[in-house]
């Protein structure tokens, strides 16, 4: 009998981005360890994402998350592999996969990207988000928080967001 990711609990794609889910990708690497016996993970996340959701709209939060995730795969374009993997969790976090020599490159653009000065050359970031972010209750400017993790640290991480998403 085929295997069907249908008949299991794993979520295949955010509904806001359209990226693969951490779940899904942690759940086909699980199979095929050997694919990334020579990768490396890195988390990004937007700092005060509680903040700022609590008090923009719905509509906004979309396009922030589908903006920082339309960024992230413009630097994996630039720097990364052809073989990179971006997911896409439940909230505000974003891992790439991508051999442990580049993923320092990847930090180190995202960064670059990710300063006052680089997002107010981006159109989408001015015209939708930078008016509605720069209000008193809003945090003023989006920054990207990136941490490097293990493998194991990655699989852990899914591990427990499949058990909350149960």
């Amino acid at each position: 009998m085929k295997y069907s990711v249908r008949q299991s609990k794993v979520k295949v794609v955010n509904q806001i981005t359209k990226l693969p889910t951490e779940q899904l990708i942690a759940h086909n690497l699980r199979e095929r360890k050997d694919l990334i016996k020579d990768k490396s993970f890195l988390r990004c996340s937007i700092r005060d994402w509680e903040r700022f959701t609590a008090v923009c709209d719905e509509q906004l939060g979309v396009h922030l998350l589908y903006f920082v995730a339309m960024l992230i795969a413009e630097v994996l374009d630039e720097v990364g592999t052809p073989d990179a993997l971006l997911c896409h969790s439940d909230n505000d976090v974003f891992t790439i996969i991508d051999l442990a020599t580049v993923i320092p490159k990847i930090r180190e653009r995202l960064q670059q990207r990710f300063t006052p000065a680089a997002l107010a050359q981006e159109p989408v970031y001015v015209s939708r988000i930078k008016t509605q972010i720069d209000g008193d209750k809003i945090p003023a400017s989006l920054k990207l928080i990136t941490k490097i993790i293990t493998a194991d640290d990655f699989f852990q991480i899914e591990k427990h967001q499949g058990k909350e998403a149960s």
